[in-house]
C-alpha cells in the first residue's frame, strides 16, 4: 500500500474510535463543549451586570463515564471575581480518570489475599459498597443482573471498609454475587473514596476510564420523582469497554 493510502487509512482508523466529549448538569440533557463555552460567558455577562464589576466562571468537572463513543462529564460552574488558572477543571474523584489503578494487597471476606495486578486484562467494575447504607444495598440486583449478563468477561469486584463478619452476616441474608473485599478503608482513602455507592469502571489496562455515584437515578418529568434505574448506562459504560 501507497504511504498516502496508508496514512489515509490509519486517520480514518483513529476518526472512527474518536470519542466525543460531551457536557452535563444533571446527568439527563448533555451539550457539547463550544455550548459549554456559551453557557460560560453568559453566566459572566449576567453575573457583571449585577454586580457592577469583572465576574469569571469556572466549570468543575464532577464525574465522567463513557457511553459508547461519548465521554459524558457531569460539570458544575463556579462563579468568583478572580480569573480560574484553568477554565475546566476536574474535582474530587473526576480526577482518577485516565489514571491507572494503584497496585496492592486487598483481602477477601474469605479471608484470601486480592492482588489488583489480577484485574489487568479485562474490564473491571469496581463498586464501592457498605452492608450499613441503603443506597448500596439498593442498587445490589441491578449489579448482580449486570454481571449476569457478562459474566467472566469483565471483574465485578465489591469493597468496603468493613469487617469480613459484617459482610458475610450481609451475604447470609441478600446475595450479592461480586468478589468480596474487606478491610479496604486505607485503600479507599487512597483514591479519595468516601462516599457510598461509588463505582469505578477500568479498561483492560487497569486504567480508570469512568467513575460514576452508583447506579443512575431516572426522574419523572411529570412528578419529579426519582426511582433507580435498570443499569443501562453501565452497561454502555462496560461495551465501551470490551
Amino acid at each position: 500500500m501507497k504511504p498516502k493510502l496508508i496514512f489515509a487509512a490509519l486517520l480514518c482508523t483513529y476518526i472512527s474510535f474518536a470519542q466525543v466529549e460531551y457536557y452535563s448538569t444533571n446527568g439527563l440533557y448533555t451539550f457539547t463543549k463550544e455550548t459549554l463555552y456559551e453557557m460560560v460567558r453568559e453566566l459572566q455577562d449576567n453575573y457583571t451586570a449585577s454586580y457592577g464589576r469583572d465576574m469569571y466562571a469556572g466549570v468543575s468537572i464532577l464525574k465522567t463515564r463513557v457511553s459508547g463513543d461519548s465521554i459524558i462529564h457531569t460539570v458544575s460552574f463556579d462563579v468568583s471575581a478572580n480569573p480560574p488558572k484553568e477554565l475546566i477543571q476536574r474535582q474530587g474523584l473526576a480526577k482518577l480518570v485516565g489514571t491507572p489503578l494503584p497496585l496492592g494487597l486487598l483481602e477477601t471476606a474469605g479471608g484470601n489475599d486480592f492482588m489488583i495486578k489480577t484485574l489487568i486484562a479485562k474490564p473491571s467494575l469496581l463498586t464501592f459498597w457498605s452492608p450499613r447504607d441503603a443506597a448500596s444495598t439498593d442498587e445490589i440486583a441491578v449489579l448482580n443482573q449486570i454481571l449476569q449478563q457478562y459474566g467472566d468477561k469483565v471483574n465485578f469486584v465489591a469493597l468496603t471498609h468493613e469487617s469480613p463478619e459484617a459482610v458475610r452476616e450481609f451475604l447470609s441474608r441478600q446475595p450479592f454475587h461480586f468478589k468480596q473485599i474487606v478491610h479496604a478503608r486505607s485503600f479507599m482513602e487512597k483514591l479519595g473514596v468516601d462516599d457510598y455507592p461509588t463505582t469505578l469502571f477500568l479498561d483492560k489496562r487497569g486504567i480508570i476510564r469512568a467513575v460514576e455515584n452508583g447506579v443512575p437515578h431516572h426522574v419523572n418529568m411529570q412528578t419529579g420523582e426519582m426511582t433507580l434505574g435498570d443499569g443501562k448506562e453501565f452497561i454502555a459504560v462496560l461495551e465501551s469497554l470490551q
